[in-house]
């Protein structure tokens, strides 16, 4: 039996929907050879018990039903005042489903790393490239890949550096932060009236604002990749429809205006259409997984226009694990495949370097 901590929720905006991906994930976990220890996170604090899997208790949530733990080194404790710790189990994996924040960011994997825990996404520094806009946007040019124009605004830009960036992407402009998902915060700017508040809309959820020409005709392509040792699974490819200029948190949460459709059923009118964009699509993803040094689940957020293939964003941790993208493999035995390919992953920490340098030392002045 293989303790498996599965960890969701967070300090992060995208917290709601972590919580919604993380109880989906958990009810449908595989039960044979596994045991499913949720743990829910909320303004840093980490709770656990079986009252986790049923929803309602994490729409009304009461810290004082549930046991709060932590980890040292591979070992969940129950912490039952501030110097008494029960411990529970050995912690076999760790099976993230925290979306944006400290889930996608890079800072879980690092302290999982640290406490030599197995973890089912990509690593720290995977992770916290791919959560950057910016530097993604750039890591993926330096390589080749397609991507819409762009500019970094970070704190100390001067009004006419501003103007000098919208004199070269010309309206519109989709203005958005540099570190967020699920559309948060992000701005489809028509006018030199609607800039500034966008700007400002942006800089609440970080202080570097990232402006990219907004395109006006277009079709937005999605694509998930499971990731393992020694081989990549890609998904069938869908195609998001908005109720407006660009998708929107409501499009995707709230109004149900998200129409999600495979891309045969966009294009049916169109064969050699249909044929171009999964090859190219697919051709990309594969590519994209391998030069970025991607594991486990992630999905590709595409924007095509004028005959041309644009990587908008990588998520690391999708919502609902984007277990709907594959339609041969079950929400369980994906789940199944990431524990047991996190496990396998990691490696023992070895000091493969030593030295006498300490041993040589006869005293250490300040």
């Amino acid at each position: 039996m293989k303790n498996v901590i599965a960890i969701f929720g967070g300090d992060s905006c995208e917290h709601d929907i972590s919580i919604i991906t993380g109880v989906e994930a958990i009810c449908a976990a595989p039960i044979k050879g596994y045991k499913i220890i949720p743990i829910y996170v909320k303004h840093s604090n980490w709770y656990t018990d079986n009252g986790l899997f049923d929803l309602k208790n994490l729409i009304n949530f009461n810290p004082a039903n549930f046991r709060k733990v932590g980890v040292m080194h591979n070992y969940l404790y129950e912490l039952k005042s501030l110097r008494k710790l029960v411990k529970i189990c050995k912690i076999d994996c760790a099976l993230i489903l925290a979306h944006g924040g400290e889930g996608e960011s890079g800072q879980w994997q690092g302290f999982f790393e640290t406490n030599n825990i197995p973890y089912t996404t990509c690593d720290m520094l995977s992770s916290a490239i791919c959560m950057d806009k910016i530097y993604c946007k750039e890591i993926l040019k330096s390589y080749g890949f397609s991507v819409i124009e762009g500019y970094e605004i970070d704190a100390w830009a001067s009004n006419s550096e501003i103007e000098d960036i919208i004199a070269k992407l010309k309206f519109p402009i989709v203005v958005k932060p540099t570190a967020q998902g699920s559309s948060i915060g992000v701005s489809y700017v028509k006018s030199i009236n609607e800039i500034n508040i966008a700007i400002e809309l942006s800089r609440k959820f970080g202080s570097r604002v990232l402006l990219e020409k907004g395109l006006t005709d277009y079709l937005e392509l999605n694509q998930a990749a499971l990731i393992r040792s020694n081989s990549i699974i890609l998904s069938k490819i869908e195609s998001p429809v908005s109720s407006g200029e660009i998708l929107s948190f409501n499009d995707k949460y709230n109004k149900g205006a998200c129409s999600k459709c495979e891309l045969k059923k966009r294009t049916t009118t169109n064969a050699p259409l249909i044929k171009q964009l999964t090859e190219l699509v697919s051709t990309t993803s594969n590519l994209i997984c391998k030069k970025l040094n991607l594991f486990g689940i992630v999905r590709f957020d595409y924007l095509y226009a004028d005959g041309k293939l644009y990587l908008n964003e990588i998520n690391t941790i999708p919502g609902s694990l984007a277990h709907y993208l594959f339609e041969n493999i079950s929400y369980s035995k994906l789940i199944s495949i990431l524990i047991e390919e996190a496990i396998n992953r990691i490696q023992p920490k070895q000091n493969a370097f030593s030295t006498n340098v300490l041993h040589n030392l006869k005293s250490v002045s300040k």
